[in-house]
C-alpha cells in the first residue's frame, strides 16, 4: 500500500513538472515572438527616394532670360520713379551707386524669396522647372539664399557668367549656384529624358 502511494505521489510530480516546464516553454516562446515584434517595429524605415528628370540647359536659359525682364519690370515702375523723384542719377554703372544697388537688392530678393517659398522663380513656372536640394529635403532659407545670392554672384563674377555656362559640361547639369547650394533644377512633369537624378 505505501509503495503504491510513492508511486502515486512521483507520478504526481512528474505531472507536475511536466506542466511547469511546458509553461516555461510556452512564456519563453511568447517573449521570443514579443522580442522579434519590437525588432521589427523598431526597425529604421528608409526614405523614399524620388526620380526626377533634369532640365535642359535652354529651358533653364530661357526661364532665367524671363526673371530678369519682370525684375526690369518692377524695378522700372517702382524704384526709379523714386530714384528720379530724389534726383538719384539712372542709368550709371558705377558699383555703389542707389540705382546698381537696389537693382542688384531686388533681383537677389526675388530669387531667394521665390525659390524658398516656391521652388521657383515665374520664369522657371512658366517652363515647369523646379529647384530640388540634392538630400532630397525641403528648400530652406539658407540653401536659397547660398544659391541664389551667393552662388549666383560667384556665378556671374566679371560679367562673363561662367558659372552659368559650367552647367552645360558638368554631368548632372550643375552650375555654379547650384554645387555651392547642393540643387538640382529638374523638370515638374514627368517626361522621356534619358538623365535622371534620385534625391
Amino acid at each position: 500500500m505505501e509503495r503504491h502511494n510513492d508511486q502515486q505521489h512521483v507520478r504526481e510530480t512528474e505531472l507536475n513538472q511536466h506542466d511547469e516546464d511546458m509553461a516555461n516553454a510556452e512564456a519563453g516562446e511568447d517573449q521570443l515572438v514579443q522580442e522579434d515584434q519590437t525588432q521589427v517595429n523598431t526597425e529604421p524605415m528608409h526614405d523614399h527616394k524620388q526620380r526626377y528628370v533634369l532640365a535642359g540647359i535652354g529651358p533653364r536659359f530661357i526661364a532665367y532670360l524671363l526673371d530678369l525682364l519682370l525684375i526690369g519690370a518692377i524695378f522700372f515702375l517702382t524704384v526709379q520713379p523714386v530714384l528720379y523723384l530724389v534726383g538719384a542719377e539712372l542709368y550709371t554703372t558705377e558699383t555703389f551707386s542707389a540705382y546698381v544697388i537696389l537693382s542688384s537688392l531686388i533681383g537677389y530678393l526675388y530669387f531667394v524669396v521665390m525659390t524658398k517659398i516656391w521652388g521657383q522663380t515665374l520664369g522657371k513656372m512658366i517652363f515647369g522647372l523646379r529647384v530640388v536640394r540634392k538630400d532630397g529635403a525641403s528648400l530652406d532659407w539658407g540653401t536659397a539664399f547660398f544659391r541664389e545670392a551667393v552662388g549666383k554672384f560667384i556665378s556671374k563674377l566679371f560679367g562673363i557668367h561662367l558659372g552659368f555656362i559650367w552647367a552645360l559640361f558638368y554631368p548632372k547639369r550643375q552650375a555654379w549656384h547650384d554645387l555651392i547650394g547642393d540643387t538640382y533644377v529638374v523638370m515638374e512633369q514627368e517626361v522621356y529624358k534619358r538623365q535622371y537624378v534620385e534625391v
